[in-house]
């Protein structure tokens, strides 16, 4: 993102916080975590084919983070809807 707007990448990220309140790791990570919760209620796909299409290396990472940030597994999360 850094490079997007020309700028250096410890510049872009004091300024990305100082105006969202959260660094860029974190908001692409919350991104990436609504991406999953939107996937998850459509019922269509697997955990981990979610987890594979919104950038987690493995469902075991994705099922830490996800319950970290939404507080439930995306299993339990997924349950809630069917």
């Amino acid at each position: 993102m850094s490079a997007i707007a020309q700028m250096s990448p410890h510049y872009f990220a004091s300024l990305f916080k100082q105006s969202t309140g959260i660094v860029p790791h974190q908001y692409v990570t919350k991104c990436r975590i609504d991406k999953a919760k939107h996937l998850l209620a459509k019922q269509e796909l697997s955990v981990l084919q979610i987890s594979h299409l919104v950038g987690f290396q493995s469902q075991s990472h994705f099922a830490k983070i996800f319950r970290k940030y939404v507080g439930i597994t995306p299993q339990a999360f997924k349950a809630n809807f069917q």
